[in-house]
């Protein structure tokens, strides 16, 4: 009883049965009194009013006297009272306004509304007159015959109604099906997607307002999807996270503690030498931590700027001058081109020279002894762009797009070995977005690499 396609059903047939039962008691009421009209009709035809009336107004020229001539004709048996005596009913006449004349205890009085629904006109020479009407006593009793179709009218009101019961409860099974089958599978994927099964999915069917609930189940289970894949994903990448930061750690940290254990064994004498090589690995370690500072400040939007309007230029130049005897270490031509006429930029001093020193320290770092290194500052749609281009190994295809992640090497030429963090190009990138630039790389194997970064003009300086 408490399902819902229960009680709909069951409402159904009730309102069925209501509305049926009312129909057959207004019906049935209706019936009888349409019969009691046709019968208190039918007496006047049955009396003979409708030729001794006219045929009295014709004689007299008025309805004068009328109720006496009734009282006589009833005293004599046969006209008038004949009817009164072999069926009963009180026989009232009317004027064509519609004022009593007889009997004379109504004389003067109008016409009921219902005296005049059953009346049957008097018409004389084309014009009516007056007005006659039998009303039949409540207690009469009904003919065999009147009784049987009385009967008959009621056994066909029941049967409809019982007809419309069924029809009702039909209609009210299919209707409460249409609508519980559709809740019922939402909530039964409802109750799947609470264990875990995300990827389940409803259709939307049924009324308007049930396919509205199912289409906003489904786009609830696709958000959960989503958000759960993100979720997976930001798990993998905290776990690397971590699994790198402790690959990073582990290994300054061995060194410094095997020489600092070798010193105390007095396998490494303690000398300047062995002092200077933990202190390397410290110095390395220290940067680490560091790099991963600044990071996670950028990654969580909390990198504060101190942002100036100046020409990038001079700082290119000047960290091209800084890594000059580097290159020339490793026999390295390191030339820069700085474009003239150039717009001035928005900018963090301190930012921008630590990405150009990232980006042409990776470049040296990479690139073979003899080889080239070239730094160029262009204008171009976005604004002016620094592009740091080595004739190192190259980049393979499939690894560009993990270039700019934290702790990326690729599998030889950017081993450990070649020094660096692992997180140079993935602090460049937080603070040239920062900054509101972009920043990118273009590489072939065997061709070198060119790693670019862009900042935006400064409004006041597009005119």
């Amino acid at each position: 009883m408490n399902r819902l396609w229960v009680r709909l059903t069951l409402a159904f047939a009730l309102m069925a049965v209501l509305g049926a039962g009312m129909v057959a008691v207004f019906a049935n009421r209706g019936l009888g009194a349409q019969f009691q009209r046709y019968l208190g009709q039918s007496r006047i035809v049955e009396f003979g009013l409708q030729e001794t009336l006219p045929e009295y107004y014709a004689l007299h020229g008025s309805w004068a006297g009328l109720d006496e001539s009734l009282v006589v004709a009833r005293g004599r048996g046969p006209g008038f009272g004949a009817g009164q005596g072999r069926g009963g009913g009180e026989i009232i006449v009317a004027d064509a306004e519609g004022r009593i004349v007889s009997p004379a205890s109504r004389a003067g009085a109008a016409l009921s509304a219902a005296e005049r629904d059953i009346s049957v006109p008097i018409v004389v020479e084309g014009r009516t007159v007056g007005l006659a009407a039998v009303l039949m006593p409540s207690t009469l009793q009904f003919s065999a015959a009147a009784a049987l179709f009385l009967s008959e009218i009621n056994q066909v009101l029941i049967q409809a109604t019982a007809l419309a019961v069924l029809a009702g409860g039909l209609a009210g099974l299919v209707i409460a099906r249409g609508i519980s089958r559709p809740l019922g599978e939402l909530a039964t994927a409802a109750r799947r997607v609470a264990v875990g099964h995300l990827s389940e999915r409803v259709k939307e069917q049924g009324s308007e307002e049930v396919a509205n609930v199912a289409a906003a189940f489904n786009e609830m289970t696709v958000n959960l999807q989503q958000a759960d894949a993100q979720r997976r994903a930001a798990e993998t990448l905290r776990r690397n996270m971590v699994a790198d930061i402790a690959h990073e750690l582990r290994t300054p940290l061995t060194v410094i503690q095997g020489n600092l254990q070798a010193i105390l064994d007095g396998v490494y004498p303690l000398d300047l030498n062995e002092i200077e090589t933990v202190h390397a690995e410290t110095a390395m370690l220290s940067r680490l931590v560091t790099d991963l500072r600044e990071l996670s400040l950028a990654e969580a939007g909390q990198l504060a700027l101190n942002t100036t309007t100046r020409p990038l230029g001079p700082l290119v130049e000047g960290a091209a001058q800084r890594h000059a005897e580097m290159a020339a270490a490793k026999a390295i031509a390191l030339d820069a081109e700085i474009a003239e006429g150039l717009p001035l930029v928005p900018l963090d001093p301190d930012r921008t020279t630590q990405v150009i020193n990232n980006l042409l320290s990776n470049a040296l770092r990479y690139t073979p002894l003899g080889g080239r290194v070239s730094v160029a500052v262009t204008g171009n749609p976005d604004g002016v762009r620094v592009t740091v281009r080595d004739s190192g190994p190259g980049i393979a295809a499939e690894d560009l797009p993990r270039v700019f992640d934290r702790f990326w090497r690729g599998e030889k030429s950017r081993a450990r070995e070649k020094g660096g963090s692992g997180l140079g190009l993935a602090i460049a990138r937080q603070w040239v977005e920062a900054m509101g630039g972009r920043i990118g790389v273009e590489s072939r194997p065997g061709e070198g690499s060119a790693f670019w970064f862009s900042l935006p003009v400064a409004s006041d300086a597009k005119g």
